[in-house]
């Protein structure tokens, strides 16, 4: 997880912890066969015609093992690790428990926001641990990519399925690994990437939920002409807010606005009070001028990236998890088009974006859901109103409630009222305690009366003095504006009179 937050942890440790291997020794046959038997409810032999004990592969969650139908069907059957999901939940409690320590016990850890990553850590493995997710995934994007007849999605046979065990047809290919691996397919290199980068595009901003693990065993070159993608665990997902904000930069990438790219990255990474939004505004806008403004199809997306991360984190700003997902699907397959000696040309294969986008901003019916949602919430606002209003008169009125004010007042105009509230409220109170000679008295004179007529006397002269001395810059600068004004208009009236007379 840290692999995919150079914003938190820096480029450099994010470089190192992404090479860790997440291969581990799979589980003894009898187990695998006994977890099976006892999520599926029958004997291995009664659900399967054959069932390799050997495993295909294994990976940190899960092993996958080859099977064969009873009507002759290839299957691979995915099992997850025994004991994984128990040690799951209790290395999420222990995180989630060290993640609110740091954060309660560390005033510079806020802006990491420990808590929120470890729950971000925690819905990604819980999903990766349970099967069921998988299979929801696979039927979802079964459905939503059906219409390319060259993208293979593997069918789940949910028969055989469960929390902890996944069966889906078996995928027979090379993986897309180089050049040599796309020879024979059928498929020229440059059409096979562009049409791996035009899905991914396509499930990132028409679907707003991709797969988001595109490393060459997960891409298979199938005969006959057919691109096959594979394990659906790891899946990225956009709320609309965050899909809107995504169509924002690719209109700024579009139209190279550097400006608009600044204003919706700084939205997005939501910095902390004290940082300095003029200069980040400025930083941001000059990155974008050395890796946008020369043209968008000869992007350097691991320069672009690195030093995009080196400026967050210098401004000690997080974004978000499914955004740092969405970097880590770009990088790879930046990485992917490489590794097969293809260069991406980004602008071209965003520009459909761009002009749907754009039409897509400008249909009627979009406008007047917009409209419709906004006076939706207008209502809700001002129905909850006077309850919203009572509970704060309530909470101020039991002391569960306080407001402060930060005034900048520059000319103290603010201590000059109020001495002046001061010295009013002294020569009244003075005047009664006088006139009703409340003792003790001196010469027939209240001395609480005259006390505070002193008082008064002090704070008025206070006052006085702070007027005649106590200019501030702000007021010079005000005074020597208003200098200007007059000594401008009295020109204008001399110039105008002269003009009058000839």
């Amino acid at each position: 997880m840290l692999s995919l937050r150079p914003d938190v942890v820096g480029p450099t440790v994010a470089a190192e912890l992404s090479q860790l291997d997440s291969s581990v020794t799979a589980d003894e046959a009898s187990v695998v066969i006994g977890t099976v038997e006892n999520e599926l409810g029958a004997p291995v032999n009664d659900l399967f015609a054959s069932f390799s004990p050997e495993p295909l592969a294994s990976a940190s969650v899960a092993q996958v093992h080859s099977a064969t139908l009873s009507d002759g069907t290839e299957v691979v059957v995915k099992v997850i690790h025994h004991g994984a999901d128990v040690r799951a939940r209790e290395d999420l409690e222990i995180i989630t428990a060290l993640a609110h320590l740091w954060q309660h016990n560390d005033p510079g850890a806020q802006q990491y926001r420990p808590v929120q990553i470890a729950q971000e850590f925690s819905t990604m493995l819980r999903d990766a641990v349970d099967m069921r997710v998988e299979l929801a995934n696979l039927r979802t994007f079964r459905d939503k990519l059906s219409h390319h007849e060259d993208l293979y999605v593997p069918q789940p046979y949910e028969e055989l399925c469960s929390g902890r065990v996944l069966t889906m047809t078996r995928v027979k290919g090379t993986p897309l690994r180089d050049a040599k691996a796309i020879q024979g397919s059928g498929w020229k290199v440059e059409d096979l990437t562009n049409k791996v980068v035009s899905v991914y595009f396509e499930m990132i901003f028409e679907h707003g939920t991709f797969h988001a693990d595109p490393q060459p065993g997960n891409l298979m070159v199938m005969p006959g002409r057919k691109l096959a993608l594979l394990d659906f665990g790891d899946i990225g997902r956009f709320t609309p807010a965050r899909r809107e904000q995504m169509e924002w930069i690719v209109l700024a990438l579009g139209f190279q606005d550097a400006e608009a790219f600044a204003n919706i990255l700084i939205e997005i990474a939501n910095p902390p009070p004290s940082t300095d939004i003029a200069q980040l505004r400025a930083d941001l806008g000059g990155w974008f001028d050395r890796h946008i403004s020369v043209g968008v199809g000869q992007i350097d997306i691991p320069a672009l990236v690195n030093q995009a991360m080196d400026l967050l984190h210098h401004y000690g700003l997080v974004l978000p998890g499914d955004f740092m997902l969405l970097v880590r699907v770009l990088l790879q397959l930046q990485g992917l088009s490489s590794a097969v000696g293809v260069g991406l040309n980004i602008e071209e294969l965003m520009s459909p974006y761009v002009r749907r986008i754009m039409l897509s901003y400008l249909n009627p019916r979009r406008i007047a859901r917009e409209f419709a949602s906004s006076g939706l919430r207008w209502r809700r606002l001002v129905k909850s109103l006077p309850d919203d209003l009572s509970e704060l008169i309530k909470g101020v009125r039991q002391g569960t409630m306080t407001v402060n004010f930060s005034i900048h007042d520059p000319d103290r105009l603010t201590d000059n009222v109020v001495d002046g509230l001061i010295s009013a409220a002294a020569l009244l109170s003075s005047a009664q305690l006088i006139s009703r000679e409340t003792p003790p008295k001196v010469a027939g004179i209240s001395v609480p009366g005259a006390v505070v007529a002193g008082i008064g006397a002090a704070t008025w002269i206070r006052a006085a003095n702070r007027r005649r001395e106590g200019f501030s810059l702000v007021s010079s600068v005000r005074n020597v504006a208003k200098l200007g004004g007059r000594a401008s208009k009295k020109r204008r009236e001399a110039l105008k009179d002269h003009t009058a007379g000839d």
